[in-house]
């Protein structure tokens, strides 16, 4: 059974978990570069409904699966992907130490 947070503590969470995640990343530094040439406002515009709309569809996801899912089938075939993960990016990196990576 999921636990629910009460509406202001999770909406607090999302904020600061979001905030953090995407600070410096790839879409904050698309929209400083798009907001450098086009009208700042229409940016944010187009930045702010993208994030609704992937986070709107991550959400549907989300609860779509555990309708589907056990929650605790759904934390291992999650841990066992980023083990996967894990394993192959470090194949990569021992690879591009050795110097046979190409």
């Amino acid at each position: 059974e999921i636990e629910e947070k009460s509406g202001h503590g999770i909406f607090f969470t999302t904020f600061v978990l979001l905030t953090v995640a995407e600070f410096g990343d790839k879409t904050q530094l698309a929209v400083v570069a798009l907001s450098s040439v086009h009208a700042p406002a229409a940016v944010w515009l187009g930045a702010t409904l993208a994030l609704a709309t992937t986070s709107a569809l991550g959400i549907l996801a989300g609860r779509t699966i555990l309708q589907r899912i056990p929650l605790a089938l759904l934390h291992r075939l999650s841990g066992a992907f980023f083990l996967v993960l894990a394993v192959f990016a470090a194949y990569q990196a021992y690879m591009s130490y050795s110097g046979d990576y190409s």
